[in-house]
């Protein structure tokens, strides 16, 4: 009757079936954020770089192009003629043509950027991923909004506001981070998910003290 009464550790033996399917089905959503999260933090960092090596390209050929016209009109002057750098091979190259048209590259790849928000949408799944990782640890631990109120252990309580949450957090998710639903539901190949959700994705080591289902 003391152990009855008495009782430190109000967690579940073991979550129930619907509980084990919401956790299965949370870390897939988990593993696939993370992973459109590091698709697009590549896309934004790539579109940078490029940004920037282009830029940079104009910003030379417009200097050389300015050098190229002075160096025609120092050529008309005996005098200086002869103190004038050589370019070999780079005397017939359009300058003024090339930092023209990098120049619309650029605004292209601005736009593009504009398009694909690739860094607004990396932020708003790297944080989902986040938030999507601390509800599971919460009903898990069964803390906070799934909190078990009663005595009776087996209640369906947290289940329920578990299966709500993620609802909430998939709407909030596809709203904020200017998504598609289509991008969670195509498949992924097993690599994707790390937490033991699917026999392809592999076994759990066996120095890996968490399951990532018990409660």
């Amino acid at each position: 009757v003391v152990q009855r009464l008495v009782r430190l550790d109000r967690l579940p033996k073991q979550n129930s079936l619907e509980g084990l399917m919401l956790l299965q089905e949370a870390w897939e959503s988990h593993d696939i954020a993370v992973c459109l999260a590091d698709y697009y933090k590549g896309l934004s960092k790539f579109i940078f770089v490029l940004q920037l090596f282009i830029v940079w390209a104009v910003t030379v050929c417009t200097a050389l192009g300015y050098a190229s016209r002075e160096e025609e009109r120092c050529e008309k002057m005996p005098a200086y003629a002869s103190q004038l750098p050589q370019l070999p091979g780079l005397e017939h190259v359009p300058y003024a043509s090339v930092a023209f048209f990098g120049a619309i590259f650029v605004s292209l790849i601005i736009s593009v950027d504009a398009l694909l928000n690739a860094k607004g949408r990396w932020r708003q799944l790297r944080a989902g991923a986040g938030q999507l990782e601390s509800m599971i640890w919460c009903y898990r631990t069964r803390v906070g909004d799934f909190e078990l109120t009663g005595t009776d252990l087996n209640s369906l309580g947290p289940e329920t506001k578990l299966r709500r949450a993620l609802i909430a957090w998939r709407r909030n998710l596809m709203t904020g981070g200017d998504l598609k639903l289509s991008g969670f539901s195509r498949a992924y190949p097993p690599s994707t998910f790390t937490h033991g959700q699917f026999p392809e994705g592999g076994q759990l080591g066996a120095g890996d003290a968490d399951d990532h289902y018990s409660p």
